[in-house]
């Protein structure tokens, strides 16, 4: 795997203990208990591929802040728990850790990380881990009808300025929150089903939904903008603006109503009133995304695995430029 900076400035690619070229059946117990002592470690890059620092896993880096200021570990979904460890872009050294607990945590700009626990939304200064604002979201509970949170994630724009929260009950009833940068509740919803994975658009004007069906809330007023009978599952990568969506991931063929199932990313461009205006999809996954203000500006940056290696590409509009 590998996260690449909002900003394209960074990547951190995800290496394993070592490359196997043989089947699993062909090696020896010997063999096979000689390399179970290596562990994976990560190595990060800036844009020209030179390597910064390296570090060894777990735990699991999985989030990096916009400008690659910070990287972080986010919950572990198998084990149901994990420690917050937040990182320094500059070297890798661990800068400051937060005990298990928590459903969500996400980079809110460079400068702060938000995390969800025990219906409480927290903010935390990114270089110390001191607390920022705690918000009680009981009554906003209440209001909307949610309760037995299972599931979380939080979402932010590309500045910081807006931050949205999704929860899913133990059902299949979901509901929304839209934040400011401090933490003030904009708005709160909670008649949507199965929503699973939330992205804010680089401005934080719109919200993309992993639903039944997925759709687009406008963050203003908080109305659902379209819906579509069309589902993702396993999310890796979801970059939103007015003109574009970008999501990377695999679509089940039950969950799909467009004949685009299958892995990589599929790519929305949207028309007038953000409705979906064309769409095609691509095989390679997507790790990155630069969306321009033009509607003809949207560079991909994808992922290539072949035997022993993971490359990078640069892909415009979906057609291969180098």
């Amino acid at each position: 795997g590998a996260l690449v900076s909002r900003d394209g400035r960074f990547v951190y690619v995800k290496r394993d203990a070592g490359y196997a070229p043989n089947a699993f059946e062909k090696y020896t117990e010997e063999q096979l208990n000689a390399g179970a002592g290596r562990k994976p470690y990560g190595e990060y890059f800036d844009a020209e591929g030179n390597s910064l620092w390296t570090r060894q896993e777990p735990p699991y880096l999985t989030k990096i802040s916009p400008h690659g200021k910070y990287l972080m570990t986010e919950r572990d979904e198998m084990a149901d728990q994990a420690d917050l460890v937040v990182v320094s872009g500059k070297d890798g050294s661990t800068l400051w850790e937060r005990p298990r607990g928590f459903l969500a945590a996400e980079f809110v700009g460079d400068d702060k990380v938000a995390l969800y626990s025990n219906a409480r939304f927290y903010l935390f200064d990114a270089a110390t881990g001191d607390t920022l604002r705690t918000v009680d979201l009981l009554p906003t509970f209440r209001q909307i009808g949610l309760r037995n949170i299972a599931h979380a994630r939080i979402s932010s724009s590309k500045d910081g300025r807006k931050i949205a929260l999704i929860l899913r009950m133990l059902g299949s009833k979901s509901g929304v929150i839209s934040l400011n940068s401090q933490g003030d509740i904009l708005w709160a919803r909670g008649d949507l089903k199965w929503a699973s994975f939330i992205q804010l658009s680089e401005s934080g004007g719109i919200l993309f939904l992993n639903a039944h069906p997925c759709g687009l809330i406008d963050n203003t007023s908080g109305k659902l903008v379209w819906a579509q009978e069309f589902s993702f599952s396993w999310i890796k990568n979801i970059r939103v603006n007015s003109k574009y969506i970008v999501v990377s991931g695999t679509v089940p063929p039950e969950y799909d109503a467009t004949g685009m199932s299958g892995h990589g990313a599929v790519i929305f461009l949207l028309g007038k009133g953000s409705k979906v205006q064309d769409k095609y999809s691509i095989s390679e996954a997507v790790v990155g995304a630069s969306i321009g203000t033009s509607t003809k500006e949207l560079t991909l940056i994808l992922v290539k695995k072949g035997e022993g290696t993971v490359g990078f590409s640069k892909s415009i509009l979906g057609k291969e430029e180098k």
